[in-house]
């Protein structure tokens, strides 16, 4: 058997099944000789009467469940590794192999636990760290992910598995070049690495280089492997290759993959369907949205919420702003691009990065790091907006002083600086409390528009409310709310910018907003989308090219599907 000559074990085991036909190790050496020669049903049945003979040994109920595994049968799995564990609590793998499943199944706390274990028992097991990585990456958490990852590496240096998840979640972190040096860290230890490839593509396709990405994957696609990272990979290029109905049929074929994990189903539903609607396909496009949606709905509070937006009406009023009257800075470096998702945030940007006199920053995360209780000094149980009252003018000055500090970095001391994080939005009463000479662009677009724009998209994090039409309603109304008491209460200068307006008169809306900010007119920003420069956000292909207008009004192609929309939308609180 350790020399694969498998087909001659089996015969050497026949003849002594003659004399012990009730032998228990005999008939687990039939089981794992039949599993190496992927005979998944007489491997079953080795294991079966091994177990029958004797069933106290974990080893042949660990062996069993990776049959199961095999053949997609999860919870008869689930259940062989809980009794492997029934007879030896201390069998790691067994508590690794149960935590995948737990994943898969969405049982995260019950996963932790036996990951956890697995970490008392033996510190230096690499693969409990890696599935907790990966645990956090797909819950969003993607610095802590990669500390378990860096601690996976650190145990098994060539876990090639683990370099992929931290180019992965440097990706979601939008440090993109870091990404793509551990992608190729990977390829130096194995060059035909599936995971490594699709990654080093999805790099290259979203830095707008469809050609080296299309060199990546295309020796994959030719050798018909079908893999579910490739298929997201094909469809972010397939349009720059003319090969989408291809690249159709081939996430069609990975759909039908065993045991996908579910952010993986939800990805290539999305990417699927953002392929129809392109190619006017519209039933069969809503059909994998509401798929890719379903599988990953979350529990939305949109009382929780509204409560939220009740909070920050109640802090950010006249008697709070006499209070604070010199927690401010008279910097006129920032520019604050807000809205919902969706709504030309990007393209507003885009544009204004090609202006000489600007740094685009992207979706900085600064504002909301810098009002946590610990950087405030206040008390870390409340949560913004309560903890801003408790504030003293110097720590808010300090938070102004470090944004500042922090965004020059960036920008190498750019005369503005735009922070393009959509829901910056909570925090525009803070905004005009330390930055009162600064800007705030509001993007708007048709709420019907814009919420479907987010049903369609495959957000990674965040965004609770973006899987179901009724609570991206209810979450558009919300914001359309508090908007509107900014609107009343706030000195702070406001250009309100339509997307419609924008693409339908790029030049007009283009010297407003040139305008609003005090910069003279370049020609170079009706031509944003030859501005080379890295885009994260879910708009990085469509910002690379010129305006168009096919996203007006593409509700109507969908109305049918819409009247939990329109419920969520009218919502009254």
């Amino acid at each position: 058997m350790s020399q694969g000559r498998y087909q001659d074990a089996l015969k050497i085991l026949a003849k002594i099944k003659k004399q012990s036909p009730n032998d228990a190790e005999l008939m687990y050496m039939y089981g794992c000789c039949y599993a190496n020669m992927q005979q998944w049903n007489n491997a079953i049945k080795a294991f079966e009467l091994c177990i029958q003979i004797k069933p106290d040994v974990a080893q042949s109920h660990f062996a069993y469940a990776g049959a199961m595994i095999a053949i997609g049968e999860q919870e008869k799995a689930i259940h062989c590794l809980q009794n492997a564990l029934k007879y030896d609590d201390n069998m790691d793998e067994a508590h690794c192999s149960l935590a995948n499943l737990l994943v898969a199944k969405g049982d995260i706390e019950a996963a932790k636990d036996h990951l956890n274990h697995v970490i008392e028992l033996n510190p230096n097991k690499s693969d409990a760290y890696f599935i907790l990585g990966r645990i956090e990456q797909e819950a969003g958490a993607h610095k802590i992910a990669i500390l378990y990852f860096e601690k996976t590496i650190k145990l098994d240096s060539n876990n090639i598995n683990a370099l992929n998840g931290i180019a992965t979640s440097l990706m979601n972190l939008a440090r993109k070049n870091d990404a793509k040096n551990y992608y190729k860290k990977a390829l130096k230890i194995d060059k035909g690495d599936i995971g490594a490839i699709s990654g080093l593509a999805l790099v290259y396709a979203s830095s707008g280089d469809y050609k080296k990405s299309g060199e990546l994957i295309n020796p994959i696609l030719d050798k018909k492997i079908i893999n579910p990272s490739i298929g997201l990979a094909f469809a972010q290029i397939c349009r720059y290759l003319n090969k989408c109905s291809e690249a159709i049929a081939y996430i069609e074929t990975v759909l039908k993959l065993p045991s996908l994990p579910k952010p993986m189903i939800k990805s290539l539903n999305i990417s699927i369907g953002q392929l129809l609607d392109k190619k006017g396909e519209f039933d069969r496009a809503f059909s994998h949205f509401k798929i890719g949606n379903d599988v990953m709905r979350n529990m939305y509070e949109a009382v929780s919420h509204k409560k939220q937006i009740d909070e920050i009406m109640e802090v950010f009023n006249s008697d709070f702003y006499m209070k604070h009257s010199g927690a401010y800075s008279l910097d006129t470096t920032p520019v604050f691009i807000v809205g919902m998702p969706r709504s030309g945030t990007s393209l507003t940007e885009q544009i204004l990065a090609a202006h000489s006199e600007v740094f685009a920053a992207g979706e900085l995360t600064y504002l909301y790091e810098l009002t946590m209780g610990s950087k405030l000094n206040v008390n870390n149980k409340k949560q913004y907006p309560g903890l801003i009252k408790e504030a003293s003018n110097d720590q808010l000055r300090k938070v102004a002083d470090e944004y500042l500090s922090k965004t020059a970095k960036l920008s190498n001391n750019a005369h503005y600086v735009i922070d393009k994080m959509p829901h910056n939005f909570y925090l525009l009463g803070l905004i005009q409390l330390i930055f009162p000479k600064s800007k705030i662009i509001h993007c708007t677009r048709d709420p019907l528009d814009t919420s479907l724009s987010i049903y369609f998209q495959d957000f990674t994090d965040g965004h609770q409310y973006s899987n179901d039409l009724f609570n991206i309603g209810t979450h558009y109304n919300q914001y359309q709310y508090l908007m509107d008491y900014w609107d009343k209460v706030l000195n702070i200068p406001i250009l309100h910018v339509a997307y419609e307006d924008l693409v339908s008169d790029q030049e007009m809306s283009t010297r407003k907003i040139l305008e609003f900010i005090g910069l003279e007119w370049e020609d170079d920003c009706m031509n944003f989308h030859k501005v080379d420069r890295e885009v994260n956000t879910a708009s990085v292909h469509q910002v690379r090219q010129p305006m168009y207008k096919d996203s007006l009004n593409r509700w109507r192609n969908y109305e049918k599907y819409l009247s939990g929309l329109k419920e969520g939308l009218a919502r009254d609180f």
